[in-house]
């Protein structure tokens, strides 16, 4: 069904006709059969399309994404998604950071619990924005991008500071199962 609508805004987009999905995100759940649009800004600093990318060809995206190798282990302190709600619901103190992107975020996030978006490429420029004598959890989608931002908050000071294991898929599948998977 995806193959389909991805064929099928290549042949709009090559032909020139119809609304393509541009600026426009379609989430589609196949076990509702329900279809989601989610409206995309584009991001002038992006990597890949903003006004000066870095990126100009493909990379491994596995390797990408997969984080730390084994053979350059990076250990940061961990909790697990369950351990971290019941740490949040019990102390108003604990500062829970969001490392995703925007578009990430607008599709689910834990604003609820006061999370604070704070995308993993510009934590660097914004870690003087953080109190980093208190308590801080971080997230991203799986795991890989919040380890990388664990390290550093603690290369930059914080003492108790704690990588979601598995991010915010974890928690839709041990806290929330509401919370949209993507």
């Amino acid at each position: 069904i995806v193959g389909s609508m991805q064929a099928l805004e290549a042949i709009k987009l090559i032909l020139g006709i119809g609304e393509p999905l541009i600026g426009r995100m379609l989430l589609f759940e196949a076990l509702s059969m329900t279809l989601r649009e989610v409206r995309v800004r584009r991001d002038p600093a992006c990597p890949v399309c903003g006004d000066q990318p870095t990126i100009t060809a493909p990379i491994d995206y596995v390797a990408f994404c997969a984080g730390p190798t084994a053979a350059a282990p990076v250990a940061v302190p961990s909790v697990t998604a369950r351990h971290a709600v019941d740490r949040l619901r019990g102390d108003s103190t604990i500062t829970l950071l969001d490392v995703r992107e925007p578009a990430e975020w607008d599709i689910c996030n834990l604003h609820e619990y006061g999370a604070r978006l704070m995308p993993l490429a510009g934590l660097a420029a914004s870690i003087a924005a953080i109190d980093l004598s208190r308590t801080i959890f971080v997230h991203c989608k799986g795991g890989a991008r919040s380890a990388k931002a664990v390290q550093q908050l603690i290369d930059a000071g914080a003492r108790d500071v704690h990588n979601i294991v598995g991010g915010i898929l974890a928690w839709s599948d041990e806290v929330d199962e509401s919370k949209p998977r993507y």
